[in-house]
């Protein structure tokens, strides 16, 4: 998920489709550690006054949004957006005959396990109620011959999820994907 638009192998293509979406917009949320949930209100959480980083702010789909966005970003190192939200976005756009606002949240980090994107609760009952290894250990699950290591973007089981999921649960979602 964390592969840009302007690194697909049609990556021209895809920039310059952007154009013709101006009903889709697109966000994408900074990487944030939480050991806890996030209580407060949403608009809060999502950069007004709180902690969650904003890399992208809501931005109508654009040639400039999906590719090159440092213009909209005030000139942080943030440079596109997520290839696969991007285009699951587009199709679910075509599919609805572009009848539907469509809102992209990109959320993610590469190479981070699932642990640390779940909430607890799920977290406890996998695994027959034994929950992986606090904090995760990469590789997960382990590979002959490669040692385990910490994951160095976690802080332990749920923590990309309580920074970077929570604070959207509270909106109105229709679907997600990893």
């Amino acid at each position: 998920m964390a592969v840009t638009v302007n690194y697909t192998f049609s990556a021209e293509t895809e920039i310059s489709l952007a154009d013709s979406y101006p009903f889709v917009r697109l966000f994408t949320v900074g990487f944030f550690n939480q050991r806890n949930p996030a209580e407060e209100r949403p608009q809060r959480q999502l950069g007004r006054q709180g902690a969650v980083k904003i890399e992208q702010p809501w931005a109508v789909a654009s040639s400039a949004s999906v590719h090159d966005v440092k213009d909209l970003t005030g000139g942080s190192d943030f440079g596109a957006f997520s290839a696969v939200c991007w285009t699951f976005g587009r199709q679910l756009a075509d599919e609805l005959n572009h009848s539907v606002p469509l809102g992209l949240i990109s959320s993610n980090i590469g190479g981070t396990p699932i642990q640390a994107w779940s909430p607890a609760d799920a977290n406890a009952a996998c695994n027959g109620g034994n929950p992986p290894p606090y904090p995760p250990q990469l590789p997960f699950p382990p590979k002959a011959g490669v040692p385990p290591k910490p994951c160095a973007q976690c802080m332990g089981n749920a923590t990309l999820y309580n920074g970077n999921i929570a604070p959207f649960t509270p909106m109105a979602i229709r679907g997600f994907l990893w």
